[in-house]
């Protein structure tokens, strides 16, 4: 697997993006830097990128076939976030690691690491790129309207070298996407098992604006948020969720 270092880009999943089909480097690869300039979020959001955490890209190759029999809806962000959140525990040695639908790792109810995909075709293949953004020293700074964040540091868990965490990333997917080709349902338990806010209230922001109390009950195939709110189940596609306000009541 093919590795790229960088001291500064804007954002790793540009470059390997630059890489994949400006360069027509073949995948499996990945990209990491000391810091970003202009990393990315989920949702549009940017993602505050000082050195010393790690910033990391990678991106793997299917048969168009395949994807299109077994993969063509498949939710390849709850997949990363499991991949990471394991990969968390592994490192550290702290079980506490949470995933917040749809794109987030929590501890303590703080974010210390996001992860971003993107899929397309290039060639005669499938790729899919994982985005990884993982908070080893930054401060617990809130961004507006976001969550409250945490870093390795912060927790007094041991700090890996960038290099030494990119190489753990890349091994990781390497190992769980080919499983994932083998079996469709491969990791599928973590999703539920590791979810931060499962049967709890929760509120749901949409991106207009909108708000509501719920409470998820599970994943659909597709990787949507099953929820309960006022009464009945409905579909939550794309939408941030906070813990509900303890004066908030909920009709499930």
């Amino acid at each position: 697997m093919q590795k790229f270092f960088f001291d500064t880009v804007d954002s790793t999943q540009n470059k390997i993006s630059e890489l994949l089909h400006g360069h027509q480097i073949t995948p499996p690869f990945y990209v990491a830097a000391k810091q970003q300039s202009a990393g990315r979020g989920s949702l549009g959001k940017s993602w505050v990128s000082p050195e010393g955490n790690v910033y990391w890209s990678g991106v793997f190759t299917m048969p168009k076939a395949q994807r299109e029999k077994r993969f063509k809806n498949f939710p390849f962000h709850l997949f990363a976030g499991a991949t990471v959140r394991n990969l968390l525990e592994k490192i550290s040695g702290h079980s506490g690691f949470r995933l917040k639908w749809p794109n987030d790792i929590l501890l303590n109810e703080k974010k210390i690491a996001g992860v971003l995909c993107e899929t397309g075709e290039v060639n005669d293949g499938f790729y899919v790129i994982f985005g990884v953004g993982v908070n080893q020293i930054q401060p617990q700074v809130q961004t507006p309207g976001g969550l409250p964040v945490t870093s390795f540091a912060d927790h007094h868990l041991p700090a890996v070298s960038v290099v030494e965490f990119s190489e753990a990333l890349g091994d990781a997917f390497l190992y769980h996407f080919n499983r994932l080709q083998a079996d469709a349902d491969y990791g599928k338990a973590d999703w539920e098992k590791y979810f931060a806010y499962l049967h709890q209230p929760v509120q749901v922001i949409e991106p207009n604006g909108h708000k509501m109390i719920a409470v998820p009950t599970g994943f659909y195939e597709d990787g949507s948020l099953r929820v309960q709110a006022a009464g009945k189940e409905m579909r939550v596609i794309n939408a941030s969720l906070r813990p509900a306000p303890l004066t908030e009541k909920i009709a499930i």
